[in-house]
Parts: C-alpha cells; structure tokens; sequence
C-alpha cells in the first residue's frame, strides 16, 4: 500500500504564515490600541487666580482634584503669569502624593517672553511649560507659584495635562529555588533552605546514567 504525502512549498508556506499573522492583528490590535490610548482617559484642568497685593511675595497655590481611585500620570504644566515690570519670580512648586508619600517637587523657574504695557498696566509676562512625566493620587494635587510683587498685583493661568490611570498593588512574585538532585545538595542546620553548590553537572533528561550514579544511587538506597 502506497501513502501519498501532500507537500507544500516553501512559498506557500510564508504566504499561509503572513495570512494568519495579518488575522490576529485585525482581531487583536484595535482593541489592543484603544486599551493602551491615553487619549481614552485624558485629563486637563485650568485655573486663574490674581493674588492680591501684599508687603510680603505673594505666593497663591491652586488646588486641582484628581478622580478618587485613580492616579494622575502629568505629563505637561504650563502656565502664563503677568507680573508687574521689574518684579521678581520664585520657583513654582508640585505637591503630589502616591501611595500615601508627599512629595515637594521644585519645577524649573518661568521663562520671560515679553513686557506688556497697556495705559497703567506696566507687566512683565512669563511663560511655564515642562514634561515632569509625574505622578499624583487623588484626592487632589497642589500647585503653587511665588512673585515677589509687593504691593502690586499679578496673574497667573496654569494647565495640567495627562492621564488617569487605575493603580495596582505590587505583588511580589514568589521565588522560585533550583531543582536539584538529592545528593547534589545539602539542607543547612534550620532545615528550611538548600545550599546548592556552584557547578552542578546536569545531563539531558533521557540521558543513561554513568557507572558512578548508578553506584551512587545503589549505595544511598
């Protein structure tokens, strides 16, 4: 009795692959994509304050609120201040908390970009803008800004940008201890761990065993 064995060609047999690799991806990669979008779960605030005037800087913080059970991944702050001409403008500061740790994150100094003057307006205008790539839990976050603007009043417009996303707790993942051979390895005075010793000889699974385990084995039965 003759078999026949039907054989494809090597070309048939990429063109079958490349076919069933195009088949997942249009199965698995829209909703694969819409998961790992940040656009999905986009966040943004604003807010504008003008602090009033004071003989000491003037310093005003804006609180943002963040979704309870989520956590604030920043990825942009921006800001625009007006403050008057000539006056002075102090480190911004993000107050964050994760997992119950406060954080005080000094950001980068405003940059200046033009003065404005306008009947009895007499400003100069600054401009924020980082990546921090931040994190923050909820409930809230704080963002504070200090102009030494004495007796005098300025502006300031500042944006957050980023996405939420849920926190998961870490786990740890349990060890994982070598597979050795009984005689390979000797248990130490608690009786709870295994001293393997460096340079264990292995052989393949189906491997016969030499003369000197057999003797071995014979000799500890």
């Amino acid at each position: 009795m003759r078999i026949k064995v039907r054989t494809f060609k090597r070309g048939s047999t990429i063109v079958l692959g490349l076919f069933i690799t195009m088949l997942v991806m249009t199965l698995v990669g829209p909703a694969r994509a819409q998961a790992q979008d940040p656009g999905a779960t986009a966040y943004q605030v604003t807010g504008s304050a003008e602090p009033g005037a004071g003989q000491f800087p003037v310093r005003h913080d804006f609180d943002f609120a963040v979704p309870f059970g989520k956590r604030l991944v920043i990825e942009r702050i921006s800001a625009v201040l007006h403050v008057p001409h000539n006056s002075p403008v102090g480190l911004p500061q993000l107050t964050t908390t994760v997992v119950g740790n406060e954080a005080f994150v000094s950001l980068p100094i405003p940059i200046f970009q033009t003065r404005f003057q306008s009947g009895v307006i007499d400003d100069d205008v600054y401009l924020l803008f980082v990546a921090p790539n931040l994190y923050a839990d909820g409930p809230s976050l704080k963002l504070s800004f200090i102009v030494d603007a004495t007796f005098k009043k300025v502006f300031i417009e500042p944006v957050i940008s980023g996405h939420l996303v849920c926190p998961l707790t870490t786990l740890c993942a349990p060890s994982v201890s070598a597979t050795t051979k009984p005689w390979e390895a000797t248990r130490s005075s608690d009786d709870k761990t295994v001293d393997v010793p460096v340079g264990v000889r292995t052989r393949p699974r189906f491997a016969k065993p030499s003369n000197s385990e057999i003797v071995l084995l014979t000799s500890r039965q």
